[in-house]
């Protein structure tokens, strides 16, 4: 019997919910900045964060109906 691989990874879906920082290098950095613990959750999840994140997503959805 032959012994089955390590699992191939399914597609990648645009709704990731990391993606959108991929589509924006001040999202990416600012992801990047919280994941090396260089600021903390409130900063990482401020308004102004969240508002450019969103609106990354919803330009992204536009063009890519």
């Amino acid at each position: 019997m032959a012994m089955a691989g390590p699992p191939v990874p399914g597609p990648v879906r645009s709704g990731d919910g990391c993606s959108r920082f991929a589509r924006d290098a001040a999202l990416a950095r600012h992801m990047y900045l919280f994941a090396a613990r260089l600021i903390g959750p409130l900063r990482f999840l401020s308004p102004v964060a969240l508002t450019k994140a969103l609106v990354v997503s919803v330009e992204h959805r536009g063009a890519n109906p």
